[in-house]
């Protein structure tokens, strides 16, 4: 379930919304709606949404680049840049 949480979704929209890049770092305790808050504020956008695993770090890069390489063609050129370095 995902309620009362507008105070954090505001802050997402705010930052979202910047004309520069902004980078915002959700953590917490386990269970309290961090995951549910993510795809709430990316509902409806362009998005890509990386879970990291405990896997190591080859295999978390290689999937990472994956993810990257899907994109749609109108994602920047940045992205799919760093998808070819891995």
């Amino acid at each position: 379930m995902f309620y009362d949480r507008d105070d954090e979704l505001d802050v997402l929209h705010t930052e979202y919304e910047r004309d520069y890049f902004s980078l915002v770092i959700i953590y917490g305790r386990r269970r309290v709606g961090k995951t549910e808050l993510i795809k709430a504020f990316c509902n409806g956008k362009e998005h890509l949404y990386h879970l990291a695993t405990q896997d190591s770090a080859k295999v978390q890069q290689e999937k990472l680049a994956d993810e990257l390489r899907s994109l749609p063609r109108r994602a920047s050129a940045t992205a799919r840049r760093l998808a070819r370095r891995s």
